[in-house]
């Protein structure tokens, strides 16, 4: 690749590429955005219980898509070194309590986990207060259990136990419990409050517009550093190898921030503020501003790809001359016309790119040198079609504008749906159960290639955006909770053009 070609390559491909991963629900960010208040109480009460090896518990609860989960996660890696300097060693433990099938599987279950081997289950209750309750041991047990509710039973006798050994004499537990409901302690553990074993709590309020602007900005500025932002990328090194021109880091460093500072976000500032207005007005769930956001990405990669195609009866090196960008000046006046949104830096009126860093060598076809956008790729229309897919359509239609393996998951959700009501020992409906399921009736019909797992999950969120299916949130995406959200008679009615979907509806 000539240093001409890798100047003026074109970045739009491999931005939505990495757009859609970094837009998917199992995609962790780089960094926590937002929820100061909430992210500092959870870091005060880390530090003066497990750092500081006072037992305690927590509860934590928030609607789904409020970042529950994710915050603690992020919090836990960044208290890392401080976790390291407890006197006493720490050991943390993260347990999905809907994996667990039955509550009274639990014990066994944490036991399993704690001591590393399978504890038999007469015995697991006896293990786990003798590595709690016990003054002689160093070890600080710090036990996180997320959809907590999931230990719900009768007696809740489970529950009032997690909750009461962090305040019996001796206790090396801190605990903190993850679900959904304000007032579960209250309305299902009235008792907590008499025996003086109430956990401090903290809620996740649903997010506001501005809160989701703010995530969604911080993603697409993360997509520009990863295409735009190396500076190995930029200046044509592999591997870690000089492509055959020593730079100064302190020179490149620099002409990184200014590609970085010049450069738009793949999605339009309007475009973004209208996607949290719909959703902050709806549920407040971040899942879903991220599955429309990651639709709108993959709607204008197709748009983009379709456009690349080779026009019929045009010559390949016809083709390239019209289509090569011109070699970009060495001062671009219209550059920055439009003010600075979102972050993107604050250059200045007369900025200039600085003249003694080094021409970048020839880019290898690995790494090429990109050229830079001049403007948002995803736009309001783009963003209008996928909102109104997802707000603004009857059910039916809704239904009947999805592709066939869409159609096919939401039949085959149907099916399990159908079969817990005639039989309670069915289990509940989880995405690895609902995947097995699709991928079986794949295989059934000896027609149908099943979709991969990742495209699966990409699929059954798109579904979640939708209002059609409901999944739960969880950090497992094998154990989220699925339920069908649509009446058995729209889907039926939906389906009914398909005949393969029809005869299984009809079962």
């Amino acid at each position: 690749m000539t240093q001409e070609t890798a100047l003026t390559a074109d970045p739009t491909l491999p931005l939505l590429q990495s757009a859609k991963q970094i837009f998917r629900r199992a995609g962790e960010p780089s960094r926590l955005v937002g929820r100061e208040a909430e992210h500092r109480a959870i870091r005060q009460f880390l530090t003066r219980h497990v750092v500081q090896n006072r037992p305690g518990s927590l509860y934590i609860s928030g609607q789904p898509g409020t970042g529950k989960t994710a915050s603690l996660t992020g919090i836990y890696h960044t208290m890392v070194r401080d976790f390291k300097r407890s006197a006493s060693p720490i050991k943390l433990v993260v347990i999905n309590c809907m994996t667990v099938e039955n509550p009274k599987q639990f014990y066994g279950r944490l036991a399993d986990v704690i001591v590393g081997k399978p504890v038999a289950a007469k015995d697991a209750l006896k293990v786990l207060e003798a590595l709690f309750l016990n003054p002689q041991r160093k070890t600080h047990y710090l036990i996180t259990l997320d959809e907590i509710d999931s230990l719900l039973t009768r007696d809740q006798d489970i529950l009032y136990r997690l909750f009461e050994w962090p305040t019996l004499p001796g206790s090396r537990l801190t605990l903190i419990g993850i679900a959904n409901a304000l007032d579960l302690t209250d309305r299902f553990l009235p008792r907590l409050k008499a025996k003086q074993c109430m956990p401090e709590l903290i809620n996740f309020n649903p997010y506001q517009v501005a809160d989701i602007v703010a995530i969604v900005t911080d993603r697409l500025h993360e997509v520009n550093r990863q295409v735009l932002g190396s500076p190995d990328a930029a200046h044509g090194k592999e591997d870690g190898h000089d492509s055959g021109t020593e730079c100064d880091a302190e020179l490149v460093a620099p002409l990184t921030r200014l590609r970085l500072d010049e450069t738009p976000l793949l999605i339009q500032d309007a475009a973004v503020e209208l996607c949290a207005r719909k959703v902050a007005a709806a549920t407040g769930d971040l899942r879903k501003a991220l599955d429309i956001c990651r639709q709108a990405v993959e709607l204008a990669e197709q748009e983009y790809l379709k456009q690349s195609e080779p026009q019929p009866g045009v010559s390949t090196e016809v083709a390239s001359a019209s289509t090569s960008p011109a070699e970009p000046k060495q001062e671009e006046p219209e550059a920055n016309v439009e003010p600075v949104k979102r972050g993107r830096g604050r250059p200045k009126k007369d900025a200039k790119p600085p003249t003694l860093t080094p021409s970048p060598p020839p880019a290898t076809a690995a790494t090429p040198a990109w050229a830079l956008p001049t403007k948002p790729v995803i736009t309001m229309l783009h963003m209008h079609k996928v909102l109104q897919s997802a707000f603004g359509t009857p059910t039916v239609t809704k239904i009947r504008s999805l592709t066939f393996h869409q159609k096919l998951v939401l039949c085959t959700a149907a099916l399990h749906a159908t079969e817990s009501r005639r039989t309670t020992a069915a289990a509940a409906l989880t995405s690895g159960r609902l995947y097995q399921s699709y991928v079986d009736r794949c295989r059934r019909t000896g027609a149908v290639t099943a979709l991969t797992r990742t495209e699966f999950f990409d699929l059954a969120n798109t579904l979640d955006a939708f209002g059609l299916l409901t999944i739960a949130a969880s950090r497992n995406e094998l154990s989220r909770r699925v339920t069908l959200a649509v009446q058995m008679s729209e889907l039926t009615h939906a389906v009914a053009d398909v005949p393969l979907l029809k005869d299984m509806m009809a079962r």
